[in-house]
């Protein structure tokens, strides 16, 4: 049978292995006196943290390595909380050989005489921290711009349940503060669309979770009472462990913007029918022409109809009916001068639509008809197989084409006076053709008209498209000037392209819109 052990001989055993962990641990470990915290034991991993020999540190009370102001804590506060409570975890700065301090994390267990209660000394282990310690007050200052800052600060899930939020979106969103005290939730989906939310869940978070971060602009749903545009431009992913599966997203508030952009396109309107205005102007003694002529065909009709009433003059159906649908086509005729004429002189907001750029084109055509007869200028068309659709205000964009083909009439006009030539055989040009982009994978409609005027001078090309410059002697010069920006703010381009001698051609290019809903 196996005899027990002696007892002194597991205890030295014991001891012994113990000498070996603390020797071979790669955190400080020490001993201190109760009295002035003076060291009484170190191991070895001392000398790597501090850069202090033990010998060096034996004696040595402790605090005199701390920073002022930790020793000061350790001396009121710790010690007094060690020796009353036992045990104590802090962080302070201490100073190592080269006068550096440095963050570490010590744990103290005070050691207590089992039969009196006396406290015989105190056991620390020590690690530095610094790493951690720095790590956290970069997040701390992070997380206090983030809190300082103006833009809406959110981090969700991907059911749009907000986790935590900013004190800007918690006064936007009208969210208490006891929200994120208490742990309670509340999703973004409350101040979302429909449409939106769909675009977050199928684009957004897609794009996010593959690049990291998914940019654009979705615009909120701010709470009854509350004026503004705002707008989440971005979401970013969370792609490390342990918040993997959450986003970042940040809302800005564009109501300062967008009411400088309402204000510039207000102007833009005011401009433009002022335009309209002066171009009518111009164009008085061809419109009152271009009326005279149905009014006139209706009056002759009527007149005719009378006179052979008085002369008692028997009217078959068949004839009355052809004299009474002659009249209504001329006063047909008539109603859509005056209401294209109302168009153009009547204040109207900006209303986006899908038109059809061959339709648009031919109405502005019909609209300067009585100049393209006196001038005796064909239009020559070239347009697509099927319909070039776009998304444009119809009243701005009619503008547009009323304005380039009365400057390519006026040009072709001057040509002639200054060449001497003949009139007749002359054309203006109108082509629409699409053009892909591939980068985008979308496609343009390119509009041109052509004129065989006397072209434009190179430096005249920098300077037509300026507010109130212009050639004639009459005129606002706003014509150009305007028309670019109508084109611009549909996000197209305008290009005037000439030999500056006898052509010119204006190039406006519009996105294509294929969205249609067949009725």
């Amino acid at each position: 049978m196996d005899s027990l052990e002696p007892a002194s001989n597991l205890l030295e055993y014991n001891e012994a292995r113990y000498r070996i962990l603390a020797e071979q641990s790669g955190v400080m470990i020490t001993l201190h006196r109760p009295g002035d915290w003076a060291y009484t034991a170190v191991n070895p991993a001392v000398e790597q943290l501090t850069g202090y020999r033990a010998d060096e540190l034996l004696g040595l009370p402790a605090y005199e390595l701390f920073h002022p102001e930790d020793a000061w804590a350790m001396q009121h506060k710790l010690i007094p909380a060690i020796k009353k409570h036992g045990t104590r975890t802090f962080r302070y700065r201490s100073r190592n050989r080269q006068g550096l301090y440095r963050w570490v994390e010590s744990t103290h267990r005070s050691i207590r005489d089992e039969q009196s209660g006396e406290l015989k000394e105190i056991i620390a282990v020590t690690r530095e921290v610094q790493q951690e310690v720095e790590a956290e007050q970069a997040l701390q200052r992070l997380a206090a711009v983030v809190e300082a800052s103006a833009d809406l600060v959110l981090l969700c899930d991907e059911q749009l349940q907000v986790l935590d939020l900013n004190r800007a979106a918690r006064q936007a969103l009208e969210r208490p503060e006891t929200d994120s005290e208490s742990g309670e939730r509340f999703s973004l989906r409350d101040y979302l669309s429909t449409e939106s939310v769909q675009k977050i869940r199928t684009i957004a978070l897609q794009v996010a979770r593959q690049k990291g971060r998914w940019q654009g602009a979705i615009r909120l749903n701010l709470p009854e009472g509350k004026d503004g545009v705002w707008q989440l431009e971005q979401l970013i992913a969370t792609n490390t462990e342990p918040v993997y599966g959450l986003y970042s997203l940040i809302i800005r508030d564009r109501s300062e913007e967008h009411a400088v952009q309402q204000a510039l396109q207000d102007k833009q309107q005011q401009l433009a029918h002022s335009e309209r205005l002066m171009s009518l102007g111009e164009m008085a003694s061809g419109l009152a022409h271009e009326i005279n002529q149905p009014l006139a065909s209706l009056l002759n009709y009527a007149r005719g109809g009378l006179r052979k009433l008085k002369q008692k003059e028997d009217l078959a159906p068949q004839q009355l009916s052809q004299l009474l649908t002659a009249m209504e086509k001329q006063a047909e005729r008539a109603a859509a001068i005056v209401q294209q004429l109302r168009s153009m002189v009547k204040k109207t907001p900006h209303r986006p639509e899908i038109i059809e750029l061959g339709q648009s084109l031919r109405e502005a055509v019909n609209f300067v008809e009585q100049e393209l007869e006196q001038q005796m200028v064909d239009i020559r068309w070239q347009e697509p197989n099927g319909k070039a659709l776009v998304m444009a205000d119809k009243v701005q964009l009619q503008q547009v084409w009323v304005n380039l083909l009365i400057n390519a009439l006026e040009a072709m006009a001057q040509a002639s006076e200054r060449r001497g030539s003949a009139k007749s055989g002359r054309e203006i040009k109108i082509s629409i053709r699409e053009s892909l982009i591939p980068e985008t994978q979308s496609s343009d409609w390119q509009v041109e008209i052509c004129d065989q005027g006397a072209g434009i001078s190179v430096d005249r090309m920098t300077q037509i498209f300026e507010p109130y410059y212009s050639s004639k002697s009459s005129g606002l010069g706003l014509g150009l000037s305007i028309s670019r920006s109508i084109i611009e703010s549909l996000g197209g381009g305008i290009d005037v392209d000439s030999d500056g001698k006898s052509y010119s051609c204006v190039k406006v290019r519009l996105a294509a819109c294929r969205e249609v809903q067949e009725r």
